[in-house]
């Protein structure tokens, strides 16, 4: 006849092993991780969108940027060097007189995304005056994109530090 013992499976009667038994760093509680998946997830996501943001930015900016250096080339020096003052008179004073309050109105990200988007309102001058007859349309883009220059810089400084 086989041989029965009466042993008590202790296995069974105890609690499941929690997860501060495995992890050394947690501080002794029975807790599930998580709160540690969540800020996984979250540091995932806040990757995800610096590296959006990043690429945007860096299309975007870099449109203006060529702009600037061909203004004076392609509108002529009268024209170029007019529209290259007039975006940076904008982009001083709204700088140093409308970016605080919009910020603090809109929030960083809704500042961030109208003053991209108004940039592109200055790029798409230049298309106007380059395949249109009319010229001096890029004197009003230069001030949208003064404005939108001025706001962007603290819009997205906040925004990268939040």
């Amino acid at each position: 006849p086989p041989r029965t013992t009466n042993t008590i499976n202790t296995m069974a009667s105890s609690p499941p092993m929690d997860r501060a038994l495995i992890n050394p760093l947690h501080d002794g509680a029975a807790a599930d991780d998580s709160a540690t998946e969540i800020t996984a997830k979250s540091a995932q996501r806040v990757l995800r969108n610096f590296h959006v943001l990043a690429a945007a930015f860096s299309l975007n900016h870099g449109c203006v940027t060529a702009l600037v250096a061909l203004a004076a080339s392609e509108l002529g020096p009268s024209l170029g060097n007019t529209t290259l003052f007039v975006l940076y008179a904008c982009y001083t004073l709204s700088a140093a007189f409308l970016s605080n309050g919009l910020v603090a109105r809109l929030g960083a990200k809704r500042t961030l995304v109208l003053s991209l988007g108004l940039y592109c309102v200055y790029v798409a001058s230049y298309a106007v005056a380059f395949f249109t007859p009319i010229d001096n349309v890029v004197i009003v883009g230069a001030a949208v994109g003064g404005v939108a220059a001025g706001c962007l810089w603290p819009g997205a400084c906040a925004e990268i530090n939040q």
